[in-house]
C-alpha cells in the first residue's frame, strides 16, 4: 500500500516541478534489485550482491513518515553510476521509523554510496497533495567479493533540529509540505549500525527461500 502510494507521489512531484519549473517528466530507469518477490532465487548475474537496509525517523513531525526511494551507487574502478530503487522492508508501518532496503546485483569490486533521496508526506493524506522532498549526499565505501552475498548494514537517517550551519535535507519549495515535514528547519544525523540479526530475519521472513544462502557481514562506515 504504502509502496503504490510513494510510486504516485513521486508521479506528483514530477509534474508539480514541470508545471513550475519546466522539468521533464521523463521517468528513471532503475537497474535491478537481486531480490524480488516473483523470483525464488538471489540474483548473482554481475558477479555479488550487496545489501543495506535504510530506517527513516522524523523526530521533528513524527506524523510525517520519511521514505527514501532510491539511492546512487558510484563505481570509482570504472566511473559508472548505478541507481536503484528501494523496496519495502516488512515491518509494522506503525512504527515511528520506515525501514527500506536495496538489493544490489554488481561485479565484484569497490563502490561508494554517495546519495539517498525521497518523500515525506502526512499519514493519511490525500493522494494529490505535493509531498516534501529531500536529497542528501554522503560518502560511504564498500567492496563486495565474488560470488558474496553480503549484508553492508543499517543506516538509520534522522531528521532532525537544525544548528548553525548544519544543512538541510530539502529545500523550502513547495513551503507548506517542506515546513509540515520539518525539512525547512531540520538536517539528517546519520548513523551506521550493525542489525544483522534483525534485518536479516525480516528479510528471510519476506523472502523465505534467502535462507538457502550464507549471508557474510561487512558493516560501512560514513564519511564526512
Amino acid at each position: 500500500m504504502r509502496n503504490w502510494r510513494s510510486t504516485h507521489s513521486l508521479s506528483l512531484v514530477l509534474v508539480f516541478a514541470s508545471l513550475v519549473f519546466g522539468c521533464s517528466t521523463t521517468q528513471k530507469t532503475f537497474e535491478p534489485m537481486a531480490l524480488i518477490p516473483e523470483s525464488k532465487a538471489v540474483d548473482f548475474s554481475r558477479g555479488c550482491v550487496g545489501i543495506i537496509v535504510i530506517r527513516t525517523v522524523n523526530s521533528i513531525n513524527p506524523g510525517y513518515p520519511i521514505v527514501v526511494q532510491q539511492v546512487k551507487i558510484d563505481s570509482p574502478e570504472n566511473e559508472k553510476v548505478h541507481e536503484f530503487r528501494l523496496a519495502d522492508l516488512k515491518n509494522p508501518y506503525s512504527q515511528p521509523y520506515v525501514d527500506n532496503f536495496i538489493s544490489m546485483p554488481l561485479s565484484p569490486g569497490v563502490y561508494e554510496l554517495t546519495n539517498f533521496s525521497g518523500i515525506a508526506q502526512k499519514e493519511g493524506a490525500e493522494l494529490w497533495l505535493v509531498p516534501a522532498t529531500f536529497s542528501w549526499d554522503l560518502r560511504a565505501q564498500f567492496q563486495l567479493a565474488p560470488g558474496k552475498l553480503t549484508y553492508l548494514g543499517r543506516v538509520i537517517v534522522t531528521n532532525q533540529e537544525r544548528k548553525g550551519n548544519e544543512k538541510p535535507p530539502g529545500g523550502s519549495i513547495p513551503f507548506i509540505p517542506q515546513a509540515a515535514s520539518g525539512f525547512n528547519r531540520g538536517t539528517f544525523r546519520l548513523e551506521w549500525v550493525d542489525a544483522y540479526q534483525e534485518d536479516i530475519a525480516n528479510l528471510t521472513e519476506q523472502f523465505p527461500w534467502l535462507g538457502n544462502y550464507q549471508i557474510e557481514k561487512s558493516v560501512l562506515n560514513i564519511k564526512d
